[in-house]
């Protein structure tokens, strides 16, 4: 089965956005990754992820030394995690910038 990926960064500032990649197959959403990203000391840093890896969809609440924290999410219809997970990182970018640069010092 032909799949297909769509990738895009919506920039929020100069050193914050949020990188989506999904692949569909037949229209339908297969695997997706929504990730707020930050450049911090001229680097960028995964600081919240949403996504579909192991087998059910979580967020990644991502450390400075690469570990991260996870939420499972309840809800089957992929897209729809795609969409909370744009409106929470939109919503929430500063604070969870704010929480990763905090575990920095």
């Amino acid at each position: 089965m032909k799949t297909r990926k769509i990738q895009y960064i919506v920039e929020i500032t100069s050193d914050d956005r949020i990188r989506v990649e999904i692949i569909t197959r037949k229209n339908a959403v297969v695997d997706f990754v929504v990730q707020q990203e930050s450049s911090i000391k001229d680097k960028w840093n995964a600081i919240i992820r949403y996504n579909y890896a192991h087998g059910k969809p979580h967020k990644d609440i991502v450390n400075p030394d690469g570990t991260s924290k996870k939420e499972w999410i309840e809800i089957s219809d992929l897209s729809k995690i795609i969409e909370i997970g744009k409106r929470d990182i939109m919503k929430n970018w500063q604070k969870f910038r704010k929480n990763y640069e905090e575990k920095l010092k």
